[in-house]
């Protein structure tokens, strides 16, 4: 008892100790954004950039005691729960990343105006009146500040009441406020000051494991303008505790090539045109790498997301690495008439022969960088890449013929697969599908023994970031358990004898085991029609969310698939320019499968990205734009009868030129937390010969259909569809339904997890 009372009294401490920070914090951001917006003006003296530097310093010091603070408290929850002071951490957690994101704007600011500019003099001119506009300014980020605080608390309570209405119109505000201070990152000037300090603290603390202490303290060595470091809010568990694998370390062994995960930068070039919604992209170099380390490439990111990425550098054990012979200038920016902070140039390094280059150098100047900049790997240490996701072009689009920047990723990818993403990108100049000149890693020692999570860890990183899925507050086909489903009357047709069907257990014991998917068996719902009804419906309070561990990326990643099983999929609405449309039958299918995935890094346990499964395809959304809540959890909203996974509420729709399917999502009473009731149904490279660590449910290993297919007259359904429409709508819209998909236009119940392409694959 003794020992309890102390631990609470240290969290009612810890939670005093963090509100404090956040007043403090809060204050100095103000005053950094105050002095940044005097950058430049007839203010700007030496002793301004004094003051502000000071800023800087004070506000790294605060942020890296939050981050503390927040470690430690995540390992005294481990002792003792308590509801009221965990939602008071969520909350002020949320307040810090609402100014860290005023912080990450204002630093950016500072990058562009401070390096180049030097003042004329003129201390005896009055302020100028812009000088009051940019105040009024920082009040209205204020006032933004407490009224998305305002309004998270009051749609909490609008959801426990149950008002529908107030609950939409609120999130409409928050997703507005939200909009304007969506940076989850927060980007921090490293400073050489309060090592001592920041050191003691970590060194003290039991929950920062010892990779993670040595790039903190790493990171805050250097003191340059424009360096940066890429942190997140996230509360992690304890990996490095669970013995036994070499998760969350901070480096893997590639079979004689060592690497590990950079997330501290030197800015070197940018652009303030082209690219994603034309706001242009920044270039960066990796630093403070660890000692016997070396940079393999340069990394880049549009302007139009949040600071958030990574590139690997990498340690020599047998000749794997060596400096470049030459360098090629692939492209400069002298010519373009765009807006950029100075020149940028782009090298490609002439590796020597039975070497290749996996990164490109940036530099400002048009000298070749030094032979000793970067790295080029052994051949038998690369893989083949492609080029992924648009990153930077002079235009507001990408053009095949002009030049571009993308990001790369290894071709063949999936869970045998041996490529290894860099973290660099690629630039092309012109030209129809130009052969790559850089490539990615290989890794050579796919023992995942060795750096991927074993079941414990499993364990810690499902309650750090299984999601929150909300439904649409007129959803009326809700998720169940498998067995539920197998329990509540769900029977077992065979081709031939479908006059004889049989129940199932509730473990899916009887179910046909393996082959393929030949048509000989199918599921569907109980034949009494009270019994349909109801199983139609679901059950969550029943709902289990099934979790599927597997590599990703040779086992640098690890993807936490998270899968859902709702027992009829509703009836689809169409919306047709102002007409929205009931597509009556078209749409509906018994035995719906939805599924989200969580990639988190095998280097230091943090997710990365999250990807929203959405009709057969989905979105991969960076952790730095999704949506979280109780501290690191994912928010995830379910399309209303669809259930597709979105990161955000609201209408997408799925078509185009005003006609398609209506994807309606948005938050309320009813949601479930995947983490609450969850089973860990495979985790393949957890098994070997000797032991199975996770024993797979025989329903996995059911490989046909979960629901009849059923098949109607699609003219018929049609005609009662259009029939309120203009004549003019008509046609288009019929062409429009009837290019729609077989599993849709057919009702064919879908295959289970294990028959879809992203189960030992990447995903779509």
């Amino acid at each position: 008892m003794a020992s309890g009372s102390s631990i609470g009294n240290g969290e009612q401490g810890m939670t005093r100790d963090l509100a404090a920070i956040k007043e403090e914090m809060d204050d100095i951001v103000a005053q950094f954004q105050w002095f940044v917006n005097l950058l430049g003006t007839t203010m700007d003296t030496p002793k301004l950039r004094e003051e502000l530097q000071n800023r800087w310093v004070h506000a790294q010091r605060l942020a890296r005691e939050t981050s503390i603070l927040l470690q430690e408290s995540s390992h005294l929850d481990g002792h003792l729960k308590d509801n009221t002071k965990a939602m008071n951490e969520a909350k002020l957690a949320q307040e810090f990343i609402a100014i860290a994101g005023r912080f990450n704007e204002a630093q950016l600011l500072a990058a562009q105006r401070q390096p180049p500019f030097v003042p004329k003099l003129d201390l005896h001119i009055p302020s100028s009146p812009k000088d009051s506009e940019v105040e009024s300014l920082l009040e209205r980020s204020k006032r933004m500040l407490a009224l998305l605080q305002d309004c998270e608390n009051t749609l909490g309570e609008a959801i426990t009441e149950g008002n529908e209405e107030e609950v939409q119109q609120l999130q409409a505000q928050i997703d507005t406020l939200r909009e304007i201070l969506k940076d989850q990152t927060y980007l921090i000037v490293e400073s050489g000051l309060d090592i001592d300090d920041i050191s003691s603290r970590i060194e003290n603390s039991a929950t920062v494991s010892s990779a993670e202490k040595s790039r903190i303290l790493r990171d805050v060595k250097a003191r340059r303008p424009n360096s940066f470091l890429f942190l997140r809010f996230f509360v992690l568990p304890n990996w490095c505790h669970n013995t036994g694998t070499g998760f969350g370390l901070g480096t893997i062994d590639l079979g004689g090539l060592q690497v590990c995960q950079i997330t501290s930068f030197d800015k070197v070039w940018s652009t303030r045109e082209g690219g994603p919604d034309n706001l242009g992209a920044t270039f960066f170099e990796p630093s403070s790498l660890p000692e016997g380390f070396f940079m393999l490439g340069c990394y880049s990111q549009p302007n139009n997301q949040p600071l958030h990425g990574w590139v690997l550098a990498g340690k020599d054990q047998s000749d794997v690495l060596r400096e470049p012979i030459d360098y090629t200038l692939l492209w400069s920016s002298e010519s373009l008439k765009i807006k950029q902070d100075g020149i940028g140039y782009i090298w490609i390094p002439v590796p020597p022969d039975g070497y290749r280059a996996v990164g490109h150098v940036v530099t400002s100047s048009q000298e070749k960088p030094s032979m000793e900049k970067v790295r080029c790997v052994r051949a038998d240490f690369t893989d083949q890449c492609e080029a992924n996701t648009w990153i930077w072009g002079p235009g507001k689009t990408s053009d095949p013929n002009g030049f571009n920047v993308f990001n790369l990723r290894p071709k063949t990818r999936g869970t045998t697969a041996m490529g290894v993403p860099v973290g660099t990108f690629i630039a092309q100049n012109g030209g129809k599908d130009p052969p790559l000149s850089l490539v990615c890693l290989r890794n050579n020692y796919l023992n995942y023994e060795s750096f991927m999570p074993n079941l414990s860890q499993i364990e810690a990183l499902i309650q750090a970031y299984s999601p929150w899925v909300y439904f649409h507050p007129g959803e009326a086909y809700f998720p169940s358990s498998v067995s539920w489903f197998f329990n509540n009357g769900a029977l077992l047709y065979k081709k031939g004898e479908e006059s004889k069907p049989i129940p199932i257990d509730s473990t899916g014991s009887n179910l046909p085991q393996g082959g393929s998917n030949d048509g000989a068996y199918w599921l569907d719902l109980p034949v009494d029609g009270k019994a349909k009804e109801r199983v139609k419906r679901g059950d969550l309070q029943s709902s289990q969310a099934y979790f599927h561990i597997k590599p990703m990326y040779a086992g640098t990643f690890t993807d936490i698939a998270i899968w859902v099983f709702y027992p009829f999929n509703g009836p689809a609405r169409a919306k047709v320019e102002f007409f929205n449309v009931s597509l009556g039958k078209i749409g509906e299918h018994v035995g719906d499968w939805e599924h989200l995935t969580l990639r988190v890094s095998n280097f230091s346990g943090e997710l990365w990205k999250v990807y929203f499964a959405q009709h057969s395809k989905g979105v991969w959304v960076d952790s730095s734009e999704v949506e979280f809540q109780n501290g690191n959890k994912v928010v995830a909203y379910a399309s209303l009868h669809g259930h597709a996974s979105y990161p955000k509420p609201g209408l997408v729709l799925q078509g185009s030129n005003g006609i398609g399917i209506r994807n309606d999502t948005a938050k309320s009473k009813i949601v479930m937390d995947t983490g609450e009731n969850c089973s860990i149904v495979a985790a393949e490279y957890l098994n070997n010969n000797k032991t199975t660590v996770v024993e797979e449910p025989p329903w996995l290993n059911y490989f046909r259909e979960w629901g009849p297919k059923v098949s109607y007259d699609i003219a018929e359904e049609i005609k009662k569809a259009d029939k309120h429409l203009p004549g003019v709508l008509r046609k288009d819209f019929e062409k429009f339904i009837r290019s729609l998909p077989n599993e849709v236009l057919g009702e064919e119940g879908p295959t289970g997890p294990k028959m879809k392409n992203n189960w030992n694959g990447d995903e779509a």
